[in-house]
């Protein structure tokens, strides 16, 4: 099944250049994650490296992940269907 990306996460997922940083705000990320399964996804893999004062998540996009951070932990990988054209996020294991 893939999976469309809202309007908050494609700023990350589709137009961050690869090794880029991007500062996500954690409350658009909750916000989007009401409505977004891939920001919801973020979210839940993002929580295990944030503490209660963090008000941003540190992303770096990779060809085919996204991290924490430039040298952090993978939070998702993606990857895409050729016949629905669609981006699907793993959250790593």
């Amino acid at each position: 099944m893939a999976v469309r990306c809202c309007s908050f996460c494609s700023d990350i997922i589709d137009d961050l250049d690869i090794g880029t940083t991007f500062n996500a705000s954690l409350a658009d990320i909750r916000t989007s994650a009401g409505s977004c399964s891939i920001c919801k996804i973020l979210l839940r893999a993002s929580e295990p490296y944030l503490s209660n004062s963090d008000q941003y998540i540190f992303l770096n996009r990779t060809r085919s992940a996204l991290t924490a951070g430039r040298n952090g932990p993978r939070l998702l990988r993606f990857s895409t269907d050729p016949v629905t054209t669609g981006v699907t996020a793993h959250m790593p294991v």
